[in-house]
């Protein structure tokens, strides 16, 4: 079942809650503005919809969620509540699904966006992304899927790591359901079975160079020189008047998203030393974009 084609159904059924959603806040999460609890307007918060998820995972991914807000507040969002379960029902299809919805603050979705972008702004980026984390490693998870889709900006101006979905324990083990993200930003360690916290580093880095590509992906992905193609293909965007640290940014993120672990930074704090020696400038520009969504039509 995909919520695009049966929105109105999901809507009716969380209606049934006091819940009522209206657009779509990001591009390939099922994220929703939720406009009205319980008859209360709000504006700063959204839900998460599962529609293929087990209890176990939703749960999972709930407290995953909550546990990071605890540990730092600053790089994750607030989850409010224990997930709602409803039944989505169509009658005139003649259909019932059962469905959780996971109530969070709204963030803002993060989408690299045209015009000139600094290095400051990309230090920015990929220093909270890391900070977030390295969080996360630090309780003890992996979050496993690191990409634009996941980056959200909250109400402290940062950029978050949402989507919990196929986070792991440092212990645990990989399975076939890990691979069903995408595979852009999935190290290639994972492929072999082998898990570690440098699996999230190559998504840090295959993020920063997908943004630094605006939007273009590179193939064959591991092979890639960005500095050459940086300097030669015009989808770049510019990095503008900071251009001395360009070439010492690119060294960071290659290294981030080396092919070979062994190539690659062992701990997010390598990353933030290096990034450390980069200067920023105040008061940076993030580049962010809400989607359009006509609550009348099926999104």
């Amino acid at each position: 079942m995909k919520l695009k084609n049966h929105y109105k159904p999901v809507r009716s059924a969380l209606a049934k809650y006091g819940i009522i959603i209206g657009k779509r806040i990001a591009d390939t999460a099922n994220l929703f503005d939720v406009t009205t609890i319980n008859g209360y307007k709000t504006r700063t918060v959204c839900c998460k919809v599962f529609m293929h998820s087990s209890p176990a995972e939703v749960e999972r991914e709930y407290q995953t969620a909550c546990k990071c807000y605890e540990y730092a507040p600053e790089h994750f969002m607030r989850v409010y509540g224990q997930p709602v379960p409803f039944i989505a029902e169509d009658t005139a299809e003649g259909y019932q699904k059962n469905g959780y919805a996971i109530l969070m603050e709204k963030g803002t979705p993060f989408t690299f966006a045209p015009g000139p972008k600094y290095v400051s702004f990309y230090v920015k980026l990929l220093r909270d992304i890391c900070l977030a984390a390295k969080a996360v490693h630090s309780m003890g998870y992996i979050h496993m899927d690191i990409k634009p889709d996941n980056i959200v900006i909250n109400s402290h101006g940062n950029y978050c790591l949402i989507d919990f979905g196929i986070s792991k324990t440092i212990s645990g083990a990989v399975d076939l359901y890990d691979l069903s993200g995408s595979r852009y930003f999935t190290a290639p360690e994972i492929f072999r079975g082998e898990l570690s916290p440098q699996a999230d580093i190559y998504g840090i880095g295959m993020t920063l160079r997908f943004v630094m590509m605006n939007g273009i992906f590179e193939f064959p992905e591991y092979l890639a020189d960005i500095p050459r193609l940086y300097r030669h293909k015009k989808e770049l965007v510019p990095l503008g008047s900071e251009d001395g640290y360009t070439h010492r940014f690119l060294d960071i993120i290659n290294k981030a998203a080396a092919f070979d672990p062994q190539n690659r930074y062992q701990n997010i704090d390598e990353i933030l030393a290096d990034l450390s020696k980069i200067p920023i400038e105040e008061n940076v520009r993030f580049y962010s974009r809400c989607y359009e969504y006509d609550e009348n039509e099926a999104v």
